[in-house]
Formats: C-alpha cells, sequence, structure tokens
C-alpha cells in the first residue's frame, strides 16, 4: 500500500483535509495482516470488529507502517523521518458521522492520533439517541473494539469535557476508571459503575 507522500506540500496541510479525502487514504490502506488479526483475537477482540460495528453497519480496521511522534501523533511512512512501525488503523468521525481523522494503534494499546482532531472515538454516539441512558467509556482502545464499538473511547480529557457536557452519565468498566474519568474530564460528569449500581461520582 502506498500512501501518496506529500512531503512537499505546506506545513499547515493538514487543516485543509476534508472528510472525503480522509476517507479515500483509510479505503487505501491494506487490510489486517494474518499476524495482526491472530494478535486480536487472542487480545480477547472479536474478529466481527475488524468489519462492523455494533449496529451491524460497515466499520473495517486497515493497517499501514507508520512512525509514532510526540504528543500522541504519527505520520504515514511516506512522509516519516524515523523508524516505521506496524500499526492497525482506525477510522474516527465527528459528531455528524463525517471522517474526521485516523487512529493507530499498537499491540500493546499505545495509539497515536494522524490530524489530532478528535478527543474521543465514538463522537457520533454521544448526542445520538441510545437505547440506555449510560454512555459507555471504555478504559482501552481494545475494549472499545472488542465491544464492537459501542461507547467511547477518550484520547484528550480535556477537549473530551466539552463534547461530554450534555452526553448525560458516564459509565465506566470499574471503580478505579470511574475514579479516573472524574478526575481527568474537567466538567465533573455523572458516573455510574456497573458493579455499584446506583454509585455516583460526587465532588466528596
Amino acid at each position: 500500500m502506498i500512501v501518496p507522500s506529500s512531503k512537499d506540500a505546506p506545513t499547515n496541510r493538514y487543516f485543509s483535509i476534508e472528510p472525503e479525502e480522509i476517507a479515500d487514504i483509510f479505503t487505501m490502506l491494506d487490510k489486517p495482516s494474518v499476524a495482526q488479526t491472530e494478535l486480536l483475537m487472542s487480545l480477547a477482540v472479536d474478529p466481527s470488529a475488524l468489519s462492523i460495528d455494533w449496529l451491524g453497519n460497515e466499520a473495517t480496521i486497515r493497517s499501514a507502517k507508520v512512525e509514532f511522534l510526540p504528543g500522541n501523533r504519527f505520520e504515514f511512512e511516506a512522509d516519516a523521518h524515523g523508524d516505521t512501525l506496524p500499526a492497525l488503523i482506525i477510522d474516527a468521525k465527528d459528531e455528524f458521522g463525517e471522517h474526521c481523522d485516523l487512529v493507530a494503534i499498537r499491540s500493546d494499546g499505545t495509539w497515536a492520533l494522524w490530524l489530532g482532531r478528535v478527543a474521543l472515538l465514538g463522537l457520533e454516539q454521544v448526542n445520538a439517541p441510545r437505547a440506555t441512558e449510560h454512555l459507555i467509556v471504555h478504559a482501552s482502545l481494545f475494549d472499545c473494539l472488542n465491544a464492537l464499538r459501542k461507547g467511547i473511547f477518550i484520547f484528550d480529557p480535556d477537549k473530551a469535557s466539552i463534547a461530554l457536557e450534555c452526553a448525560g452519565p458516564l459509565r465506566s468498566c470499574d471503580v478505579e476508571h470511574g475514579r479516573k474519568l472524574f478526575k481527568d474530564l474537567t466538567r465533573q460528569p455523572s458516573i455510574v459503575v456497573p458493579k455499584l449500581q446506583g454509585w455516583r461520582s460526587s465532588n466528596g
């Protein structure tokens, strides 16, 4: 797979990339290798996560060689200036369901954003109608994939706080995760922990 190089383009090229371009680049990427697929299965990720989401919609996962950069960013091999590593690539969408960024994830759970435009994966679910009152927040990207992307994973707590302000109660995976969310999200949301039904965070 070859992603068109933009080394000779202006440094602000990322600001002008449109959703259609992101979708096209994502479509050009390779499918996950057999080794990557087997790794996901060893991490108990549902194989269906490679192709569909929890609603049965197409939610393909791709693969590419990327250079991981400081600040949780990455470059594709064509634009890399250092060593590259194979990574799974996930498409991230905005609140309207439009392509807005790409996420690279390594086997150890390390993640990075290509454009740095999104604060969380699953933004399109935040204010959409849902069957339950709570919005599920996953502790890891692999957990999010295993749930076929039902729920969200937070990349930037500060920016995510704004997007989640009117999302209703958040459901953490356990007490420790719930406390971390309440600490990290600056607008102090209401958080429900599944194992302690009715427990909600408070300023105390």
